[in-house]
Parts: C-alpha cells; sequence; structure tokens
C-alpha cells in the first residue's frame, strides 16, 4: 500500500479537483438533462416524455436564434476577459 501510495502520489492531489468537477458541472448537466426529458415538478418525479421536447425546441427558429446569440455573447465575453487579463496581469 505504501509503495502504491509512493508511486501514485499524484492521485491525492488530482482527486479533490475531479471530486469537484464532478459534483458541481458533471452532475447538475445530467441532472437538468434528466429533468428537461421528463415532466417532473416539485410534487411528484417525472415520467419520461421522450425527446420530442427537445425536437421540438431545436426545429424553432427563435430559439436557434437565441442559442446563437448566446453562443457569441459568450465568446465575446470570453475573449475580453481573456485580453484583460493577458494586458493586466502578465503585462502581455
Amino acid at each position: 500500500m505504501r509503495k502504491f501510495l509512493r508511486k501514485h502520489i499524484y492521485l491525492v492531489f488530482i482527486m479533490p479537483a475531479l471530486l469537484w468537477i464532478l459534483v458541481f458541472t458533471i452532475y447538475p448537466f445530467l441532472y437538468s438533462f434528466y429533468i428537461s426529458v421528463t415532466d417532473m415538478n416539485l410534487l411528484r418525479m417525472g415520467q419520461f416524455v421522450t425527446g420530442f421536447a427537445l425536437a421540438y425546441l431545436f426545429h424553432k427558429k427563435r430559439f436557434l436564434s437565441g442559442l446563437g446569440r448566446t453562443s457569441v455573447i459568450m465568446l465575446l465575453i470570453s475573449f475580453v476577459l481573456t485580453l484583460i487579463y493577458m494586458f493586466v496581469f502578465r503585462g502581455g
């Protein structure tokens, strides 16, 4: 056991980060997908309603337009924040 720990000490440092990612990123993503394909409400667990609701959304022009605009805005914001970080903190 001690030999294993000495050889794989990096796992001790990686596991908290992986646990954080699992708990705060992957689980909420999967749970929100579960909610989107069921008719769940606060009083009862949902029944599976297939992917028709999602397919319906992806055929609506208004939804696709909003999704595209949101993507562009997020890319622009991330680009601006990257530039600010580069020039202010890194002295770029």
